[in-house]
């Protein structure tokens, strides 16, 4: 089409496609599907049982990840007056060891949660972290700071 097709009115075509666009009729617009919008299904309350789980699994999050991120107060007394020989370095393994194997331990033991073992789990760790603790208490040497804090805490919060 040439410049002169244009000039003289050949395109009509072209500006019929153009004033539809410009102007859409009722007919246009009847012929896109409109599809109504359904509604979302109303959440279902799980009641007293329901939030009595998300409370238990609040206070076992906050068991698990709030002593490992409080190690840092157990470093400082460790360094400053409990266990001054030893360097910051050494001291910080405790804390190293004892989140990886949180962390590894929770990656074997998730599915067992999965498949219902959770409240045998729950038992034995918390049973195992409290025995730690009672144990932590008695250490007086490095190594059995590192064996009670680091790799029995570890593992039992690990199996939490």
């Amino acid at each position: 089409m040439t410049r002169h097709d244009l000039e003289d009115g050949k395109d009509t075509e072209m500006e019929k496609i153009n004033d539809t666009a410009k102007n859409p009729t009722n007919s246009t617009i009847e012929k896109v599907p409109v599809t109504p919008a359904t509604p979302p299904a109303p959440v279902a309350d799980g009641g007293v049982r329901a939030w009595l789980q998300v409370a238990g699994s609040f206070l076992v999050f906050s068991n698990l990840w709030g002593f490992v991120f409080a190690f840092g107060s157990f470093q400082s007394f460790y360094t400053l007056d409990y266990l001054p020989s030893e360097s910051a370095s050494d001291i910080a393994w405790i804390g190293t060891i004892g989140t990886g194997l949180l962390i590894f331990v929770g990656i074997l033991s998730g599915p067992l949660f999965d498949l219902g073992y959770f409240r045998s789990m729950l038992i034995i760790g918390g049973v195992g972290e409290t025995l730690a603790m009672f144990l932590l208490s008695l250490c007086t040497k490095y190594w059995q700071i590192l064996l009670t804090q680091g790799i029995m805490v570890g593992l039992f919060n690990g199996k939490d």
